[in-house]
């Protein structure tokens, strides 16, 4: 093989490993909530959904028993040097289900 062609190869098999590398994760910060990754959740999505998004699963503060439906908070730390707090509700119906977003309050 010429020293040109033996090039292109090395060069074309470089340019396939950068195309082929792992899309990075959906939250930009691992271990706490930023205001961008907070932005994104919408009334409606599950506990799981947000997990994904914020990258972090919150604390909950405990459930709440309605007469239809039950209520609970989750307690997901803000990104920042300042310890501080963003709140979800969720509620899902008291016979069960999936637990989903009613409100969000990045205080």
């Amino acid at each position: 093989m010429h020293a040109r062609n033996l090039l292109a190869v090395l060069i074309l098999s470089a340019a396939s490993v950068v195309v082929l590398a792992p899309a990075p994760a959906s939250a930009d910060t691992p271990d706490c909530a930023s205001r961008s990754e907070f932005g994104r959740i919408d009334k409606g999505m599950s506990v799981t959904r947000v997990s994904k998004i914020l990258d972090v699963n919150g604390s909950q503060t405990g459930i709440i028993g309605g007469p239809r439906y039950d209520y609970t908070s989750r307690l997901y730390g803000k990104c920042g040097s300042v310890p501080a707090l963003a709140t979800v509700k969720y509620r899902r119906p008291d016979s069960g289900g999936t637990w989903r977003v009613t409100s969000k309050a990045w205080n």
